[in-house]
């Protein structure tokens, strides 16, 4: 037996990675508004580049290919103008102008473009909240990493996406359906109506349930890298629990941020339109993209808001995960935590 001294490890050939990520904890919506703006100001160009990169040739493209789309709508809405101009006071209104060739196929033209429109904002959503959950959980996030990401976990989105869209689309259809069957079956009146009323409601309430319950399911993609099915099961069962809280914060972030890009978007749009033609296709092309780049200011705000709630979620879960590890070199960022 040896009474000499301990022998110790030899030193480490490189320092100690250090820890600077932050751990889960609870956050106040004053506190999540604090940080979403304290995220931004300090990260803006990963977070508002990566939402640019996406979001615009998206508005200038959809803007260029609306301003043909809605040709035949606006030259049908002009007829009606000028007949409701030539009018005289008293006068009953003739009969309405013919729909112009084109009407129906603009339509069709019109729904593909708007479910196109809305997966790339999906996905530029998704690679805003990795961006967003880089920089809250200690790394320095970049736009190229962030555009990797979304483009690793591209299937997965489009699936969630899907699947949420068909589940939603689907309850209403078949709830608005039965509610209708039921009012007729009760001749308008009677049980059979309000028993229908009743339905109509049911499914309303089933369906905002359900939308609130997957609200997080971006988050629950880009900063856990779950699949499809996993991934809406995992939003499920953040937000449980926490549904009116979580409902509560999109109805606030919804109305406010609504609010400001609404009014926005009106005063650039009458600045637009001041001495140009009503349906100008030019005019209405220029209002489709300024439009979409005020929304793109405040875009990265709500995601880091409803990043952050997903983070404070899972600490009300009991889920307390470690700092983060950095490599020395790297300073803390300075946003604190």
């Amino acid at each position: 037996m040896s009474y000499g001294p301990p022998a110790f490890p030899p030193p480490p050939s490189e320092p100690a990675p250090q820890l600077t990520g932050r751990s889960l904890h609870p956050l106040s919506l004053t506190r999540i508004v604090e940080l979403s703006i304290r995220l931004l100001r300090f990260q803006w160009r990963p977070i508002y580049g990566v939402a640019a990169v996406i979001l615009v040739p998206l508005y200038v493209i959809s803007g260029a290919l609306q301003s043909i789309i809605a040709e035949p709508f606006y030259a049908w809405l002009a007829d009606v103008q000028r007949m409701l101009e030539q009018l005289t006071p008293g006068a009953v209104p003739p009969d309405l102008p013919p729909l112009p060739a084109g009407f129906y196929e603009a339509i069709v033209a019109s729904i593909v473009l708007g479910i196109a429109a809305g997966a790339v904002v999906y996905v530029a959503n998704a690679a805003i909240v990795h961006a967003i959950g880089e920089a809250y959980e200690g790394r320095n996030p970049s736009i190229r990493g962030s555009l990797g990401a979304v483009a690793r976990r591209l299937l997965t989105l489009l699936a969630v996406m899907i699947i949420t869209g068909l589940v939603i689309a689907g309850l209403m259809v078949l709830g608005f359906s039965a509610g209708v069957l039921a009012i007729a079956l009760g001749d308008g009146g009677g049980l059979g109506a309000f028993a229908g009323l009743l339905v109509i409601v049911a499914t309303v309430f089933a369906a905002v349930f359900i939308g609130i319950r997957w609200s997080l399911v971006p988050q629950t993609v880009m900063l856990e890298d779950n699949g499809p099915l996993a991934s809406l099961g995992r939003s499920w069962s953040v937000v449980g629990g926490s549904t009116l809280r979580v409902l509560g914060y999109l109805i606030v972030i919804g109305l406010v941020i609504g609010l400001i890009v609404s009014s926005l978007t009106t005063v650039a749009n009458q600045l637009l339109t001041a001495g140009r033609l009503a349906f100008d296709p030019a005019m209405i092309a220029a209002q489709s993209v300024v439009g979409g780049l005020i929304g793109l200011i405040f875009v990265p705000f709500t995601n880091a808001v409803f990043s952050l709630l997903y983070y404070d979620l899972r600490w009300r879960r009991g889920e307390l995960t470690p700092p983060v590890e950095q490599p020395a070199h790297e300073p803390p960022l300075p946003y604190g935590g």
